[in-house]
């Protein structure tokens, strides 16, 4: 990819080897609906391709077969559907077909636009009779009107005159992605999914609804094409036209998606009617207007600045971009491992929301955190259902894999028994609250969430008299997936011990302050002075795996003692382990596919001194394989804190073009999100040094060697601070609020309506 303009993803070549994941890279959304990157004529049949138009929440249910199975296992699973294709277009040429792969290309750009938000390609083509014509597609999928994408093509011949036949529908075909034995990949055929129940044809434009056979979800899709010769031929708009050298003839193509998550019951044929209507007045350059405008005030506060290093200034507009294009925003849905660019991980969403993109959005935009918390209170009455079905008499178990609320992990012990995905949501509410103050979202959603979340460590927990009765997690796979089903695991008691401390905290301090939402809320779950008591007993006495003679934190209770996997003379392509042995292999040995101890020394590093964080560090380090792109960026940020800047920077490097440089060759199947969201973590949480222990906001910077300066803005608690970093100073903006109190470098500072800012050394 050319980095020279840090805006722009241009692509100046169509290659054969790179198209699926240029079809990625390409892919344009706006966090309801996802269209890849896929050239809108079609292609040669022996050109690899993957087609692909993703609506986020919308999922089709599938049975899951088992060679065994036992009490508890998910039955069904949901996968999200590749959808109804609008992105398609018949060229013919002279009665020639016009095709990627087939059609001779003589040039070619296409530009990705991340400060306006639209994508942009034009393409020389010339026949087999010589005839030479440009085509030209522009693409937007609304930020504003999310239910819309709209297309504007033209067509303007070079070189002789022809006759052009332009055909355009909505497609239902079978599914591009080929079948694989990768866990991570999954797909369900959209036409062997949807039923067509209902189509009307009237005015230039098309309504066809569509309804799954076994979620049970339907979905209205409307065209509309502006073009002067247009006819309707079998459910497609067809436009005959010839054009002498020199001339040139648009079309404008407008696509509507609706449908409703989270069961919403609403006339969805009604309102797509009266919302199309209205939007399709608009036209491609008023559309693109409000889109510009939409992505300024986005960029204006979560671009991240830098001087001296164009790469990596491209490779994190690319992922903060990207971020905005899949994160849900409605509260019913959520952002998925891979965005809506693909159909790795199923459209499945994980703990990689919380703990690695989450951050993103709670200090650059609280108000899609909100909604992205709100989503995991909108599936408690799941997580209830699922606690029950493993046993919990009370509270509710958050699953592991899902998109309506659902379990749809198959395989438990690196799934199901991540149980600390529990006490990763309830993390990232305690850091909401404290960052916004909030208190209407914590009495009417998260103190309820909170509460039933709890209570799962409250069963699971059990004193231990060989420990003198502190109270031990048996059976749970932490962060780590090369070791799983273990007693202990560090991250998982850690995150439960903060979280039921918040727990027994929260429910004080609700009393106290709004009894009346308290009293509420404990009589809808029926939950006991006796329980909150336990709680708190519980944080209190939680045990902890100790230190040893070697002066390393365990992983667990017995992860120190296995032998070490021989990652120096394991063959190159023998990674990832996941692929190519079996998991009783890789949980027989020290071996981590990535951070879990590190990762708690992260998210808790005033739990553990500097030199304990350096031994463990080297120790989780040199076990590590780095299998997961979630793995890198929390190395890169506690390397630098120990001060492994070189290690450091590599990694981050590595994490920032993960998708842009294929770093885990699979960014065909569609890009990485947590991975995205670990790259702003890097440069806020681990170069500038940012901190928000015990509800106190503190910055330590660092700046990279090869960086001039580098500067970002964070929303914290109703202040907008921006931050200005060079090899010297780093310089503090109040640019909206009264006044916000921090630490630099162990200083306690202020800003406020007096004193808007000031410059301190990087001590």
């Amino acid at each position: 990819m050319d980095c020279t303009n840090i805006w722009k993803i241009d692509e100046k070549k169509i290659e054969k080897r790179e198209n699926e994941l240029h079809e990625s890279i390409f892919t344009i959304g706006n966090g309801f609906l996802g269209i890849r990157g896929n050239f809108i004529e079609g292609y040669s049949e022996d050109f690899p391709h993957k087609r692909g138009t993703f609506i986020n929440g919308f999922y089709e249910v599938f049975g899951i077969k088992y060679g065994e199975w036992a009490y508890g296992y998910p039955e069904e699973k949901e996968i999200m559907i590749n959808n109804v294709d609008s992105n398609n277009i018949e060229l013919t040429v002279d009665d020639e077909k016009i095709k990627v792969g087939k059609t001779k290309i003589l040039e070619h750009k296409r530009t990705l636009n991340m400060r306006e938000g639209y994508l942009e390609r034009e393409t020389t083509y010339e026949t087999s009779k010589g005839k030479r014509f440009r085509l030209r597609v522009l693409k937007i999928v609304s930020f504003i009107k999310k239910n819309l994408c709209i297309y504007k093509i033209s067509i303007k011949m070079l070189h002789g005159s022809a006759e052009i036949n332009l055909k355009t529908g909505l497609q239902l075909k079978n599914n591009d992605f080929e079948k694989t034995n990768d866990p991570r990949v999954e797909n369900g055929n959209s036409a062997e999914i949807l039923l067509l129940e209902k189509q009307k044809v009237a005015d230039k434009s098309l309504t066809q609804l569509y309804k799954t056979k076994n979620s049970d979800l339907s979905i209205v899709v409307k065209e509309k094409v502006e073009c002067s010769g247009l006819e309707f031929e079998n459910g497609n708009h067809v436009a005959t036209f010839f054009l002498n050298e020199g001339q040139e003839k648009s079309v404008e193509k407008k696509t509507g998606y609706y449908f409703f998550p989270l069961e919403e019951k609403t006339d969805l044929v009604k309102y797509s009617e009266e919302s199309f209507e209205k939007t399709a007045e608009l036209n491609f350059e008023e559309i693109k207007k409000m889109q510009r405008n939409y992505l300024k005030n986005f960029w204006e506060n979560s671009s991240i600045k830098i001087e001296g290093d164009p790469e990596t200034s491209q490779g994190l507009n690319f992922n903060l971009f990207n971020l905005l294009q899949y994160v849900g925003k409605n509260g019913k849905t959520n952002i998925s491992a891979k965005g809506l660019s693909g159909e790795g991980y199923s459209g499945h969403y994980f703990w990689d929301t919380e703990i690695y993109m989450f951050p993103f959005f709670l200090y650059t935009n609280p108000k899609i955190a909100r909604e992205l918390l709100k989503f995991r209170y909108n599936i408690l009455p799941q997580a209830r259902k699922r606690a029950r079905e493993l046993a919990f008499t009370k509270g509710a178990l958050f699953p592991w894999r899902t998109i309506s609320g659902r379990e749809s992990s198959a395989y438990y012990p690196a799934g199901t028994a991540q149980f600390h995905i529990n006490a990763d949501i309830c993390h990232a509410l305690k850091k909401y609250v404290e960052s916004t103050e909030d208190y209407d979202f914590l009495r009417e959603y998260g103190a309820e969430m909170l509460f039933e979340a709890a209570r799962i460590w409250e069963e699971m927990s059990s004193k231990d008299p060989l420990r003198n009765d502190k109270y031990c997690i048996n059976c749970v796979t932490g962060p780590d997936e090369y070791t799983a089903l273990i007693n202990n695991n560090y991250y998982t008691n850690l995150m439960a011990k903060e979280h039921l401390k918040y727990a027994a905290y929260t429910s004080r301090w609700l009393e106290n302050n709004y009894k009346d939402d308290y009293i509420k809320i404990i009589k809808k779950i029926k939950l006991s002075k006796t329980e909150v008591d336990e709680w708190q007993k519980i944080s209190e006495n939680i045990y902890l795996p100790e230190v040893g003679e070697n002066g390393i934190t365990p992983q667990d209770d017995s992860f120190l003692h296995k032998e070490k996997w021989d990652l120096e003379n394991t063959p190159k392509d023998k990674f990832p382990l996941l692929l190519h042995y079996h998991p009783l292999v890789i949980y027989r040995y020290q071996v981590c596919k990535q951070a879990d101890v590190v990762l708690a020394q992260f998210l808790h590093g005033d739990k553990f001194s500097l030199k304990q964080k350096k031994r463990d560090f080297h120790y989780y380090n040199s076990i590590t394989t780095h299998d997961s792109s979630l793995s890198k960026s929390i190395f890169s940020i506690v390397g630098n804190e120990v001060g492994e800047k070189k290690l450091s920077y590599e990694y981050f490097f590595e994490n920032v073009r993960t998708d842009l440089d294929d770093k885990h060759s699979n960014s065909k199947w569609g890009i990485h999100t947590a991975s995205m969201g670990g790259s702003w973590l890097c440069v806020v949480f681990g170069f500038a040094g940012m901190r928000t222990y015990e509800d106190e906001l503190s910055f330590n910077p660092d700046i990279p060697d090869r960086w001039k300066s580098f500067s970002f803005m964070i929303n914290y608690k109703n202040n907008i601070l921006n931050i200005i970093i060079n090899k010297e100073t780093t310089t503090y903006e109040l640019i909206k609020g009264d006044k916000i109190k921090f630490k630099h470098v162990n200083k306690k500072v202020m800003l406020d309506k007096e004193k808007r800012s000031l410059i301190l050394k990087n001590e």
